[in-house]
């Protein structure tokens, strides 16, 4: 088994971002209290702060900054993050 780091193409970050930016909201009537769901304001700065202002390489570099692997357990891919213990009984 060997490390395996998270890298996201440039080119999957660029188009999540454009299709963030051609999101299509409906109109939230009535929902200004989020009775029914997300209210669509909150959901736009949310969407906003993706689009725009979330910088993934720091957090693909902080996550990376732990080992990474890739096994596959009863034919299911499982992505994990490894960090060993430390100290006189790092199991506790």
């Amino acid at each position: 088994m060997k490390p395996t780091p998270i890298h996201v193409p440039d080119e999957v970050v660029d188009d999540l971002r454009r299709r963030l930016e051609l999101t299509r909201w409906p109109d939230d009537l009535g929902n200004e209290d989020s009775a029914y769901g997300v209210n669509r304001a909150l959901l736009q700065e949310l969407v906003e702060h993706w689009r725009s202002g979330y910088d993934w390489r720091a957090a693909e570099a902080a996550m990376n900054a732990y080992d990474h692997y890739r096994v596959e357990v009863g034919g299911v891919p499982v992505h994990f993050m490894r960090k060993p213990g430390t100290g006189p009984a790092p199991t506790r």
